[in-house]
């Protein structure tokens, strides 16, 4: 009740001036005083307000003080910038490597690889389906790939369905070839000479299908391949691996030695490859 008559009194007295006075809390004695009416201190609270804003709104607009603030600022608005560029030039990256991808997929098919454009206004890739036009090189190789010559698909040196690229094979040593694939002579493989106690690698994934030792030529390991191809490792030192057991492409199986005779193959380590039952020459499909 007696906080509504005051409310009353201020408002029919609101031009009226009035004594403002602090005073100590404990003995009550006046230490400052002024006479000011309620409508001047509210217009003095609205100026020290108007003020207020615009020394707030001068120092965001001519020092770089929101860039303290997380967020904000022009720093910011550089760093959002540029994570927007890196993220297009990934995409852009990933859309070339798809493309790329797709044409290397259409020429292991026989395929021609699929001519694109891109825009230099834009950064996405525009593929259309212009076909790129052989040229008389490619028509000579092309004839050359498809007839029943020494280039032939159909090869038994180049052909697929006889082994796998030599890309696809590792090189089971380090060393120097010594004597090469020779059927005419009983030699159905490649002998190489390397250091003693050196790693023996698959030439690729496959199962082991024999680890047999004998006093005359050491240890002898067949893997079986995907594709009916077996590679057989023979004066081997050592062998890690028993009967049965799955290897990769490039994985330990074995080590060199010396004093091992070998029967005729002077000790140096032999690799061969057969394909269907058939020799082929590892030099053919492998890089020694």
């Amino acid at each position: 009740m007696r906080s509504n008559r005051n409310i009353i009194y201020f408002l029919r007295n609101f031009n009226k001036k009035h004594r403002l006075s602090m005073r100590k809390q404990h003995d009550d004695v006046e230490v400052w005083y002024m006479h000011t009416s309620p409508v001047e201190f509210l217009g003095g609270l609205i100026a020290v307000i108007l003020i207020l804003f615009v020394l707030i709104l001068t120092l965001a607009a001519y020092t770089p003080i929101l860039n303290l603030i997380p967020g904000r600022g022009a720093q910011s608005r550089e760093m959002l910038i540029h994570s927007i560029m890196r993220v297009d030039s990934i995409e852009q990256r990933l859309n070339e490597l798809q493309l790329y991808t797709s044409d290397v997929s259409r020429i292991l098919d026989g395929k021609s690889p699929v001519g694109r454009s891109q825009p230099a206004t834009t950064d996405s890739v525009i593929s259309n389906v212009d076909l790129v036009m052989p040229n008389k090189a490619d028509s000579i190789l092309r004839a050359q790939m498809e007839g029943s010559g020494v280039y032939s698909l159909s090869h038994v040196a180049f052909g697929r369905s006889n082994v796998r690229s030599g890309m696809d094979l590792t090189s089971p040593v380090r060393g120097v070839v010594a004597e090469h694939f020779n059927p005419k002579d009983n030699r159905y493989g490649t002998r190489i000479a390397t250091a003693i106690d050196q790693q023996i690698l698959a030439v690729d994934q496959g199962t082991i299908v024999l680890s047999k030792w004998s006093p005359g030529s050491g240890y002898t390991i067949e893997i079986q391949h995907f594709g009916n191809l077996i590679s057989i490792y023979k004066n081997c030192a050592r062998a890690l691996h028993p009967v049965g057991t799955r290897v990769r492409g490039g994985e330990v199986i074995g080590y060199t030695g010396e004093g091992i005779s070998g029967e005729g193959s002077k000790g140096l380590f032999e690799i061969e490859l057969w394909q269907n039952g058939t020799p082929v020459d590892p030099e053919s499909y492998i890089l020694f």
